[in-house]
């Protein structure tokens, strides 16, 4: 993997662990955020525990990729991004949720940027 593809994978990943960190320290700002109310009870523990874990364990698997040169570890990432782009969508055409573009957007964009992780480093091997 040249450095270069570290490096653009890395910038997920370090989004992505700041993104789970303040679920954990600050549920209520990323609640805002995500265009939520905080929950309380055990709608709080699913929203901490559920977006925390969403989050942090992505990035880890993308950095942990990275340390050891395996984009193998960047798939599970990419097919959770792409599987909540789809539920976003399927959201606003089935339920009437507004259209979430930014969100669909940066899930679409950092799972291209790992999936050209994974194809650069094929044709390098």
């Amino acid at each position: 993997m040249s450095l270069l593809t570290k490096f653009l994978s890395s910038i997920p990943a370090v989004i992505f662990l700041i993104i789970g960190i303040f679920w954990v320290l600050q549920p209520g700002i990323m609640a805002e955020n995500f265009g939520m109310v905080l929950s309380s009870g055990l709608g709080l523990s699913s929203q901490v525990g559920d977006l925390g874990s969403y989050f942090i364990s992505s990035a880890l698997m993308i950095f942990y990729g990275i340390y050891k040169n395996n984009t193998h570890w960047f798939y599970p990432p990419v097919l959770i991004m792409l599987l909540t782009a789809l539920f976003r969508t399927l959201s606003t055409v089935i339920h009437g949720a507004p259209f979430a573009v930014d969100m669909i957007g940066s899930e679409i964009i950092f799972s291209a940027i790992l999936i050209y992780a994974i194809y650069t480093s094929k044709e390098a091997d």
